[in-house]
């Protein structure tokens, strides 16, 4: 985790209609005999009137050592993490959306889980708290 900014706009309860991911390029640095892939995801609470509720920001940095031998070309690593790296830092972008949202005292913000025919998560949920039900006198 390189940087994590979570805030709210409104106070809590939140009437959260609409999330929307924002996903930047990922950024790639190569220093033999490693390289790096940095991934920025920023998610929005909206209400009804597309307005935002809170936001939150995570940037996770993957790195990699490589083996022994002739330094791969930037084609080869930029292949590389376009097929592999999303898959390592999703469970951590995940994992960390949900408890900042959690944290915010909104209801947490769930990504989906990925497949290789979709490399980024095409489901995201927001997980609901029951209603307290008040009984009739």
């Amino acid at each position: 985790m390189q940087r994590l900014r979570a805030e709210t706009i409104e106070d809590p309860p939140l009437d959260v209609a609409k999330v929307v991911i924002t996903v930047e390029p990922c950024e790639v640095l190569l220093e033999a005999p490693r390289f790096a892939a940095r991934f920025t995801q920023t998610v929005t609470l909206q209400d009804h009137d597309e307005q935002s509720l809170a936001e939150v920001e995570i940037v996770v940095v993957i790195d990699y050592t490589l083996d022994d031998g002739p330094t791969p070309s930037q084609e080869a690593i930029a292949a590389y993490v376009e097929s592999n790296s999303y898959f390592t830092a999703h469970p951590y972008l995940r994992e960390t959306l949900q408890n900042a949202t959690l944290k915010l005292g909104v209801e947490p913000v769930v990504l989906g889980i990925l497949s290789r025919d979709q490399p980024r998560p095409t489901e995201v949920s927001l997980v609901r708290r029951p209603t307290p039900q008040v009984a009739a006198p």
